[in-house]
This record gives C-alpha cells, structure tokens and sequence, in this order.
C-alpha cells in the first residue's frame, strides 16, 4: 500500500452539487492516497459503507467499480494500523 492519508478516514457521500470545493470529510480529499479510494468513479457508491445510490444497480459487480472495491481491504488495513 502507498503512502498514509491524513486526517479522519471516514468517507461519507454526498450528492455533486454547484456549492463549489468540498472538504476531505466528503470523499473528495486531494491527499488520499489512490489506493485507498473506495468511492467509484461514475455515481461516487461508497464501496467501503456500502452506501450511496448506485446507477448501475448492482454496485457489488459493476464494472466501474472494480478498481475501488479492491481499495475496501487497503482502507481496512490501514485502519487497522492507524485507528
């Protein structure tokens, strides 16, 4: 696994909207470490809390999401070794 992030490693989700830069405690921090991104590129599902709305319908097996869905262990690991 790359690099530590910093700070809270809750992910929560919130819809995309027009308010501008949201801070790191909304899934969008720059300084996350790639391998630790749990949120899928597309509809932002967060694969770590199994939470948002997927478009797809089936975040489990969607292809967009193979890469974050990968990341769920390293989120856990790192966790593991920080909490």
């Amino acid at each position: 696994m790359a690099g530590k992030a910093s700070g809270s490693a809750r992910v929560r989700l919130r819809p995309r909207d027009r308010d501008g830069e949201r801070s790191c405690s909304w899934g969008d921090c720059p300084y996350l470490p790639e391998d630790l991104d749990v949120l899928c590129p597309n509809c932002r599902f967060n694969f770590f809390t199994m939470e948002g709305n997927a478009q797809c319908g089936r975040p489990g097996v969607c292809e967009h999401g193979a890469e974050s869905r990968s990341h769920v262990t390293n989120l856990r690991e790192w966790l593991d070794t920080n909490a």
